[in-house]
């Protein structure tokens, strides 16, 4: 922090901080060791108030990572990082405004004294104390320097994603993304294992699991720290009777994971004396099921062409399908949902795409149109991430990842990753499950549409390489041929095809798809 401060002081003295003459403008703001020179801070210096910070709302939203909405009806501005949400009321009555009110921020449980946010000549700003104090972080004023500093939650306590769950040939296995460094206490009890993390936060998670070895996984918060619980089918003995722990280091994370079967034999860890029944929730929460929904192309990057244009077709086809699926109560994210693309590099772009698969979210699903030299190639097919049995496939790898140079060198790196899946007990688990999906999505669109049925196969295509959800690419129809390229620009058989896909999305969901890449 001392480093950060001198060379903001020195940031600060080279900009030439003129106090008299910035409007209500007197100091700076720096987030987690960042200058944020449009956020703020700004006084009301006129209306009697100059002890509290203000910051415009737009750029400190974005500086702390946080999404913002206001509702006109109430003037209630409502922010969220995903996990934790607070509201905060709005006024355009500066001096009323200013009065700090007990309680007037609300956060996740918390009520939290706060001035209103203010609304003037149509934009609107916050105190910045207690919106950072809301989502876990501090702030501190250094007289010197005129440097209001922010350490943002995510640098004070770094958020754990969910673990991952896989099985293969009869052995479990739950693998837990940590913090390079991360401490951990491992304890066991009977038909449970508990993992104390310190100093982290967590999102809510408690799935129970349809699993030979495993019933459940949580976490739960026990005392000052939280704990990933492991609920097993068999008994477990601080002896090492059970399971198995390991860790796998990289250079941006540690992987903790444990390895459970009955007659698995690891090292000594300690006998929990944690009550189980009262940290553990006692029923599942109610998860909102997340599918990914990635409108093939768009934007600079057009895809094939015939009597459809695909970008088109499949954006079609992506909005209707987003519209069956939020019928259901399912929660759709769309990659795109107009004529647009990510990045203006392919590369990137396919990257970009392919971040969207996270392990959060329930599955991935990206949706295309074929093409062929031969006006007779007609049907629909559905494709997984994996090396493919026949090397011609390899040459419609290139063109989808990209064509040319670049299409080729996109698809030697997702050859190497695809070879590189034998092994690993939880890639070969998600590809089972992107199996699993892959068969149901294609068994139902051939019986909606009556297509030809082209089959579930493996290949290599870059945006579903990364993901680390059950992901399939599917392929709607050709383009290229004279009555199947017709019928693709057509809203009745776009309804039918989105139709077809949603059934088969949502019996996935319905037979355990909500456990899928957890």
């Amino acid at each position: 922090m001392k480093r950060t401060l001198v060379a903001l002081f020195s940031l600060i003295s080279i900009l030439g901080l003129q106090l008299a003459a910035a409007q209500e403008r007197h100091n700076y703001l720096a987030i987690d060791g960042e200058l944020q020179d449009d956020a703020g801070p700004f006084y009301f210096i006129q209306q009697g108030d100059n002890r509290n910070a203000f910051a415009k709302t737009l750029p400190l939203a974005e500086a702390l990572g946080l999404e913002f909405t206001f509702d006109e009806a109430t003037s209630t501005l409502e922010f969220t990082d995903g996990i934790i949400t607070a509201t905060l009321e709005a006024t355009s009555d500066i001096v009323a405004g200013l009065v700090k009110r007990t309680g007037l921020l609300q956060a996740a449980g918390q009520l939290i004294d706060s001035p209103m946010a203010l609304l003037v000549n149509g934009t609107s700003y916050v105190p910045i104390t207690p919106i950072v104090t809301a989502f876990g972080g501090t702030s501190e004023w250094h007289a010197e320097a005129r440097v209001i500093t922010v350490e943002t939650a995510a640098t004070l306590t770094p958020l754990l994603a969910p673990p991952r769950v896989g099985h293969n040939e009869g052995v479990s296995r739950i693998a837990l993304d940590l913090p390079l460094g991360q401490s951990y206490q491992v304890q066991v009890r009977e038909y449970a294992m508990i993992i104390t993390l310190p100093s982290v936060r967590v999102p809510s998670y408690n799935s129970f699991l349809e699993d030979p070895n495993l019933r459940s996984v949580s976490f739960e918060v026990l005392g000052s720290d939280v704990a990933l619980i492991i609920q097993t089918n068999h008994l477990l003995a601080a002896n090492g009777q059970g399971y198995r722990l390991g860790e796998l280091n990289h250079p941006e994370r540690d992987v903790l994971y444990v390895d459970f079967a009955p007659t698995m034999a690891g090292e000594q860890v300690a006998e929990a004396v944690v009550d189980l029944a009262a940290a553990m929730s006692e029923e599942l929460p109610s998860q909102n099921q997340v599918v990914v929904i990635d409108a093939g192309h768009g934007g600079k990057f057009a895809g094939a062409r015939g009597y459809a244009k695909e970008e088109e077709v499949v954006l079609s086809v992506a909005l209707m399908l987003q519209s069956l699926l939020q019928e259901q109560g399912v929660e759709v994210v769309l990659t795109r949902d107009d004529d647009s693309h990510l990045s203006t590099n392919y590369n990137e772009e396919l990257a970009a795409r392919a971040r969207y698969a996270t392990p959060e979210r329930n599955l991935f699903v990206s949706i295309h149109a074929n093409a062929a030299d031969s006006q007779n190639a007609q049907g629909i097919e559905t494709w997984v991430f994996g090396e493919p049995l026949d090397p011609s496939l390899i040459d419609i790898a290139i063109l989808e990842n990209g064509g040319g140079v670049l299409g080729e060198m996109l698809t030697q790196e997702a050859l190497q990753s695809a070879s590189n899946i034998a092994g690993d007990i939880l890639r070969e688990t998600q590809l089972n499950y992107s199996l699993g999906l892959a068969e149901l999505v294609q068994e139902h669109l051939i019986s909606a549409t009556g297509a030809r049925d082209r089959g579930v196969r493996q290949n290599v295509f870059y945006v579903i390489r990364n993901a680390r959800t059950p992901a399939i690419l599917v392929e709607i129809g050709f383009v290229s041929h004279p009555e199947e390229g017709r019928k693709l620009t057509t809203e009745d058989y776009q309804t039918i095809v989105a139709e077809g896909l949603a059934e088969g999305i949502l019996e996935f969901l319905t037979n355990g798809g909500i456990l899928a890449g957890r």
